[in-house]
């Protein structure tokens, strides 16, 4: 994935925990990370009438995935994805700020009762918190 943003947006990028963590334990879900930060971010962008603007990637990657492998890791979150993007979009923004927004977002989102989810919505607290 190509990603570029504007500076001032550096404080929605939050990317979720993905693969395994420093131990060696599965989170669950891998290869979502940039798919659900976007799905998140977006809906604050738009909300907030900023501009996204997509092309052609500025750097080529050529580097050849194992797409069966890729598959294995993403089977789990194929599904999952679909309930969190319907999630955040029915959400209704009203603040005015972009880190209002998130913290509104991560409140109002109605999140898998799942263990990750449940860690997951934790962090992105602790995120917005400090991002105050």
């Amino acid at each position: 994935m190509n990603l570029a943003f504007k500076t001032k947006i550096t404080p929605l990028m939050y990317f979720p925990p993905m693969g395994y963590d420093n131990k060696g334990k599965s989170w669950g879900y891998d290869r979502f990370d940039d798919i659900w930060t976007g799905i998140f971010v977006k809906k604050i962008i738009d909300h907030l009438g900023f501009v996204v603007v997509n092309g052609s990637p500025f750097v080529q990657h050529r580097k050849a995935s194992n797409v069966f492998k890729n598959l294995q890791k993403e089977a789990k979150g194929l599904e999952t994805n679909e309930t969190l993007y319907k999630s955040v979009q029915v959400v209704a923004l009203r603040s005015k700020t972009m880190i209002e927004c998130y913290i509104e977002l991560v409140e109002k989102t109605k999140l898998s009762k799942e263990d990750y989810f449940i860690n997951l919505k934790k962090a992105m607290q602790v995120w917005g918190q400090l991002l105050l």
